[in-house]
């Protein structure tokens, strides 16, 4: 929300025409709030940075903003983390269009169909990387780790690489740094804790692929 300009704006994907869009609500005089559309990054399905009107995603379905303005989208068919800046300009976060399982820093990293995305208060990222059945975590310098899973599937409590999901889609993020998965083919929401990532059974569900935390952290 911009106080000054009194509107609201969001990011949202459209996985459909690959591209980002920018929702803007604003007031109008007399006619109440006014939503309008343009298109933020992404002109055809590809994988190319760039700035807006050229760069190019795979397909688009998580996103999130830090508190700089920056987009960070999840592209699973590109198997990467793509960052847009306010004005547009795309580059590759981490993961580089190869698919693995691999830590490192930046384009060194390896992602496979990573797909919810998730941020917390000091700017690190928490992807659920679906085909790798783990949860990874980007730092706001692009290192990304490991935080739960070991790449296979199953369904299994503990620390870090002890742990196992079964192609997890979406993730989300509380103010006290609990970190909430939705296992899907497991059909449960699994929660990591701050410190030593040990997942725990807290929620059962049909097929769970999408959280989202209220202020107060509650699910929507």
């Amino acid at each position: 929300f911009d106080p000054v300009a009194d509107r609201y704006e969001a990011i949202k994907t459209d996985n459909y025409d690959r591209l980002l869009e920018r929702l803007t609500s604003s007031k109008t005089s007399g006619t109440g709030n006014t939503m309008i559309v343009g298109t933020f990054a992404g002109v055809k399905e590809s994988y190319i940075d760039g700035p807006s009107g050229v760069a190019t995603f795979g397909n688009l379905t998580g996103v999130v903003v830090d508190s700089s303005g920056n987009a960070y989208v999840t592209d699973p068919s590109n198997h990467a983390i793509r960052k847009i800046t306010p004005a547009g300009v795309v580059s590759t976060f981490a993961g580089n269009g190869t698919l693995g399982f691999v830590d490192g820093s930046g384009t060194a990293a390896r992602f496979k169909v990573p797909r919810g995305i998730a941020i917390d208060g000091n700017g690190n990222l928490y992807v659920a990387d679906r085909d790798n059945h783990a949860i990874r975590k980007i730092t706001p310098v692009g290192v990304v780790s490991t935080i739960a899973g070991s790449g296979s599937e199953g369904f299994a409590n503990g620390t870090g690489s002890a742990a196992s999901f079964r192609f997890p889609r979406g993730v989300a993020v509380d103010i006290n740094g609990y970190v909430y998965v939705a296992d899907t083919e497991n059909r449960r929401v699994r929660i990591l804790t701050p410190v030593g990532s040990e997942p725990e059974s807290i929620l059962p569900q049909r097929i769970q692929t999408h959280l989202i935390l209220d202020i107060n952290g509650y699910f929507q």
